[in-house]
Formats: C-alpha cells, sequence, structure tokens
C-alpha cells in the first residue's frame, strides 16, 4: 500500500494520495503510448551513453500531437485527482486541484506543472518510472546533453572581443 505524502516542487506545497487502482491503470497506459516513441529514440541507451535530445524532441513531440488539447487536459486533471495544493510556506492554502486552480497555481510555471506531474505519476508507481528505476534513468535524460563544453576566455571584456580598433 502507498502512504500518502507530501513535497514541494518550486516552493509550492503539495499533498498527494494514491489514485484508485482502475484510474491508475488507465493513466498508466497513456503514459506508456506517449512514452514510446520517445523510447524508441533511445534504441541504444545505457547510462553510459549520451542522450540525442533531437530524438527525444522528436518523440516527445510525437507523443503529444496524438492527443487533443481536450485529451490532454482531461489526462492532466486526471493525473492531479487525488493530489491537493497546499499552498506555500508565505500563503498556505488546502485546495483540490482543478482547471482554474491550475490556471491559477502554475501561470508562468508550465515548467513546474510538469515537474509535479512527473513526481505523482512515480509516487503512484506508473510503469516507465518502475521499470527505469524509479526514474532515475529519467533523470539522466532530462539532465543530460551533447553539448560541447568550452573553456571560458580569461581578461577583460575587450580583450576578448578584440579590441575596439582592431588589428
Amino acid at each position: 500500500m502507498i502512504e500518502p505524502k507530501e513535497f514541494e516542487i518550486e516552493g509550492l506545497r503539495f499533498y498527494t494520495q494514491p489514485l484508485p487502482a482502475f484510474t491508475a491503470v488507465k493513466l498508466d497506459k497513456k503514459v506508456i503510448q506517449l512514452a514510446l516513441p520517445v523510447l524508441n529514440g533511445l534504441s541504444d541507451f545505457s547510462m553510459e551513453s549520451e542522450v540525442d535530445i533531437e530524438a527525444i524532441t522528436a518523440g516527445v513531440s510525437e507523443s503529444l500531437t496524438k492527443l487533443t488539447d481536450e485529451d490532454f487536459e482531461n489526462f492532466i486533471l486526471k493525473l492531479l485527482s487525488a493530489t491537493t495544493y497546499q499552498g506555500t510556506a508565505d500563503a498556505p492554502a488546502n485546495s483540490e486541484i482543478t482547471k482554474s486552480s491550475v490556471n491559477e497555481i502554475f501561470q508562468g510555471r508550465i515548467l513546474g506543472l510538469y515537474k509535479v506531474l512527473l513526481e505523482v505519476m512515480r509516487f503512484n508507481r506508473f510503469s516507465p518510472f518502475e521499470l527505469m528505476g524509479d526514474g532515475s534513468a529519467i533523470k539522466t535524460i532530462l539532465s543530460s546533453s551533447n553539448q560541447k563544453k568550452t573553456t571560458p576566455k580569461r581578461g577583460s571584456a575587450l580583450e576578448k572581443s578584440g579590441g575596439l580598433l582592431g588589428n
């Protein structure tokens, strides 16, 4: 049995309880459908391999275009149906999460909304999190990139630019 828990994301506090089993199974099915194109883009993925951000982006894009806006909205609301917003340390609240409260809570914090959704999926032990070690592989994917690391230049901005008069 999963015990309810409180968690905080970006200074916002939430309390979540396990989703009813049939609701969780239906949502898990949807998550698997959404994640499959992403996982297909990672066919050679291992914890040591470099992550192909283009493949992930293409997979996410493909997955999301399969959902209508209404379906995506309903998916989010069902995922949050067993979660309440507890407010912030400065402004406590205790409210059910609804369409209008999502607009109020997450306006200007879209990434925060996605983080809460991922936490709810992890908490409810959705298949991708259970199969990939409680999301550690997902965290690796999200934090990894193929960006070329450059050595910072030393000196004043004028020296770095080549000077105003040039050579």
